[in-house]
């Protein structure tokens, strides 16, 4: 995991936690924007390209979690929703990170692509 990447996005989630609702960060990487995490505030839509299994099933086996974190919307093979009840930015930013690197791979050395939209 990248000390780099992580501080990139705990300084975005800390910065969504102070918006309205209507506000989405997205994070992907910088040479593969295909592989992307969106994140609102107690929720996370993933890039998440596993199709033979439950979504959340790799997440577990690559140790990542969050308190509450459940999936409420997935498409095989595309993207999986999850909601989580944590309000701290650090546990949110080692979660995303982990992401990239453990379940699509990234390597610890990736560059991240960023952009906070409003959705209203």
């Amino acid at each position: 995991m990248g000390e780099r990447q992580r501080a990139s996005i705990e300084a975005k989630v800390t910065e969504i936690e102070g918006l309205s609702d209507d506000h989405c960060v997205t994070f992907s990487i910088a040479s593969d924007e295909a592989k992307w995490v969106q994140t609102m505030k107690r929720q996370l839509n993933l890039h998440y390209p596993i199709s033979d299994e439950q979504p959340g099933a790799r997440i577990l086996r690559a140790g990542l979690s969050l308190p509450g974190l459940e999936c409420v919307s997935h498409d095989p093979g595309t993207f999986a929703t999850f909601n989580h009840g944590s309000g701290d930015p650090a546990a949110v930013a080692a979660f995303i990170d982990g992401y990239f690197t453990d379940v699509l791979g990234a390597g610890d050395g990736y560059d991240l692509a960023i952009k906070l939209e409003n959705l209203a």
